[in-house]
């Protein structure tokens, strides 16, 4: 193949595929040879998606054939572009120009950097980097120290986001045009030709400003295949299909559309599915170009300030709220600075709405400005219909099935198990809450796994994972919310964890609103119901009652829809669910002159 201005450069995305310039590959069945820089020989490669040539989306994408001299890429690609109007976003791109090549040695890389000014090229819907290191002294006879350098990649930080398409004239060789990520992501094809061969799921662009404040374990994209089966119950992973609550997220969603600031307290049990419908909600919205955004836990207040700057449509979701009470202040604080150009919608996820939502919206000016008009919703029980259960355990079954088959050692088992769903599904309210029928679906595919009688090692030990992974969930909030209430470093980890494990059965004020662990849901127990129910933590001896009883009672768990009165009671069967303590290289592209 010809191709209009001879060698360019491309990046591999994702299996087999590479992603370069339409003007250096031509139309779609095109083909050309693909060789890694200071590699050894070289792959042919079929065109399988092409922009216009020298249009606003003058990029491709090559299948390349198999063989031995083909490298894929070792992680996830994550996709990006800017999301403010500020300018100076550092970026970066390595490919093969001309201005690297000397006669008679090896094709040699050149890898620049420059910045990209988010105000520069707009009409035309193209970035312009701004070179650090122009070429110099390159000769004036038409011809540009950039060529060869199509279809390179640019990345800001960790974030493709463009590609090279040509040498911009009239700036001595100091700028590049680049076809926008964003230009790309709006082709439907390109995304399904992404997806189709190996290049991830369709995901969203992020905001290359915000890429430090971003909790990365929400990234699909970026999440590593799952080492634990109980791995496979997190939230963002979202292996079991969304289904319910459409009233609540179509009220989202025209909560979103009303455009401005707005806030919203979603709070539930934990398990109830807070954090799913949050996600759902992130993917519905970035499919019509919003910015979704989970800070990290470890953010701080002056790099949570910065998203006042955001020029796009922003949902920020804090998961954990009532734990995070300095983080919440920070992002109402950039929403009472920012411009509302755009919209700006805070989703807060917590447990409950008791005393700290309360302080919270109270907590300054600005937080009664913005935080006394928000909605609150409580989350009841998706599987409230006993008559569904059933289903929806075999669906979440079948999910998790198909999952197992790609966490190490679990392949080679036939997860086609047909299981019976519990004899109690529809009889025990504790099955009401979607992560237990999740993890009770999940824990009985892992029984599977045992083969003979005898041996209880194998899936029985996955199946304890699952369970500790859950009660170091809990652990971890608890330590939060203790935190969050100035009880650390004064009230330690013992004390917590005998709250933890008195929580199931202590009678707790009405006063207090703290959630049941798991949504009042508890975890499988291989000892009968009295004797979980009064389980000393690891290392009190059984008759020692927990330290320091005020600050247990401080954060000791109820269920919030109970009366005033209730004792929070075990599961009267002893089932499952009965109460226990608990880099990739650059990839240059020829054209193929055979």
């Amino acid at each position: 193949m010809t191709g209009p201005k001879g060698p360019g450069s491309g990046y591999a995305v994702g299996g087999r595929l590479v992603l370069t310039s339409a003007h250096v590959t031509g139309p779609t069945g095109g083909r050309v040879q693909v060789f890694h820089p200071g590699g050894d020989g070289s792959a042919g490669g079929t065109v399988v998606w092409a922009g216009k040539p020298g249009g606003r989306d003058d990029a491709a994408l090559v299948l390349v054939d198999g063989s031995p001299h083909w490298r894929p890429p070792a992680a996830p690609i994550l996709w990006g572009r800017p999301d403010t109007k500020r300018p100076g976003t550092p970026c970066e791109t390595w490919g093969v120009p001309d201005e690297a090549q000397r006669p008679g040695r090896p094709v040699e890389t050149a890898h620049l950097h420059g910045e990209v000014n988010p105000g520069s090229g707009f009409v035309g819907n193209q970035y312009v980097m701004d070179l650090r290191t122009p070429a110099a002294g390159w000769p004036g006879d038409g011809t540009s120290p950039w060529s060869g350098l199509s279809g390179a990649a640019v990345f800001c930080d960790r974030y493709l986001t463009g590609v090279v398409a040509s040498d911009r004239q009239h700036f001595d060789h100091g700028r590049l045009n680049v076809i926008p990520s964003y230009v790309l992501h709006h082709d439907p094809a390109f995304r399904t030709t992404l997806a189709d061969h190996g290049g991830g799921p369709q995901a969203a662009l992020e905001a290359v400003e915000f890429q430090d404040l971003a909790d990365p374990t929400t990234r699909p994209a970026a999440r590593p295949v799952p080492v634990t089966p109980a791995s496979l119950l997190e939230a963002g992973r979202q292996t079991v299909p969304f289904h319910g609550r459409k009233d609540l997220v179509a009220q989202l969603e025209a909560w979103c559309g009303q455009g401005g600031f707005g806030a919203w307290l979603l709070h539930g049990p934990g398990g109830q599915g807070k954090t799913r419908v949050a996600h759902h909600l992130s993917q519905l919205l970035t499919a019509q170009g919003w910015t979704v955004l989970w800070p990290r836990a470890s953010a701080r207040h002056d790099q949570l300030l910065e998203v006042r700057r955001a020029a796009k449509p922003l949902l920020v979701v804090l998961d954990y709220a009532e734990t995070r009470p300095d983080q919440l202040t920070a992002l109402v604080e950039a929403a009472s600075e920012h411009p509302g150009t755009s919209s700006f919608k805070l989703l807060l996820l917590a447990r409950t709405a008791g005393d700290w939502w309360q302080q919270a919206a109270t907590s300054t000016r600005q937080a009664e400005d913005h935080l006394t008009t928000a909605r609150t919703n409580l989350l009841t029980p998706l599987e409230d219909k006993r008559d569904r259960r059933a289903s929806h355990y075999l669906g979440a079954a079948r999910a998790l099935a198909t999952a197992l088959q790609a966490v190490p050692g679990l392949a080679d088992h036939g997860w086609t198990t047909a299981l019976q769903p519990p004899r109690h599904l529809g009889e025990n309210d504790a099955y009401g809450n979607v992560l237990t029928l999740h993890m009770t679906a999940l824990a009985d595919l892992l029984d599977t796994a045992r083969t003979e009688p005898v041996d209880n090692t194998g899936g029985e030990e996955d199946v304890r994972d699952v369970e500790d992974r859950l009660l170091g969930h809990e652990a971890r909030y608890w330590q939060g919310s203790a935190a969050a209430r100035g009880l650390t470093p004064g009230l330690g980890m013992d004390t917590l964890r005998a709250a933890l494990a008195a929580a199931p059965t202590s009678p707790v004020p009405s006063t207090v609103n703290a959630p049941m662990p798991c949504g009042g849901v508890c975890l499988r127990s291989r000892t009968s119901p009295a004797t979980a129910a009064t389980r000393s933590p690891p290392g009190s001896p059984p008759s020692t009652p927990p330290p320091r009883h005020g600050t247990v009672h401080h954060g000791a768990p109820c269920n919030p829809t109970a009366s005033p009165n209730a004792t929070p009671a075990a599961p009267s069967t002893p089932t499952r669910t009965s109460p226990t303590a608990f880099s990739t290289e650059p990839t240059t592209l020829r054209p193929n002159n055979s």
